[in-house]
């Protein structure tokens, strides 16, 4: 099976491209943890250009930050193998919030050719 073999800490106060994408490599994503200190709605999608705009697709939540969460709230999932992908080799992969709070947390992943 595949194992996640990288983690990236985000720390951010607007939709940010996290993970970047490789040619001919998938992201697979194993475990997030994601705290807002604020009450706003985020989103994990994957895509291209300025915060995966080009080509957005939902991973967790809609295109546009959807997944409400309170002040000093958020979600934590976590695998010993990959739970979710993007669909699309090469995309980016951003978390995108409503309001200016900030988000932290992280993701571990792993990209490998589909």
């Amino acid at each position: 099976y595949l194992a996640c073999t990288t983690t990236t800490a985000l720390n951010q106060t607007t939709g940010t491209k996290v993970i970047a994408g490789t040619a001919n490599q998938r992201i697979y994503i194993c475990s997030i943890a994601l705290v807002s200190a604020t009450a706003q709605n985020i989103s994990i999608v994957e895509g291209t250009g300025t915060v995966c705009a080009t080509g957005i697709a939902a991973l967790y939540g809609g295109t546009t930050a959807s997944i409400a969460l309170a002040a000093n709230g958020g979600f934590a999932q976590a695998a010993h193998k990959p739970f979710t992908s993007a669909q699309v080799t090469a995309n980016d992969l951003c978390v995108l919030q409503s309001g200016a709070g900030n988000v932290s947390g992280s993701i571990s992943y792993v990209k490998i050719a589909p």
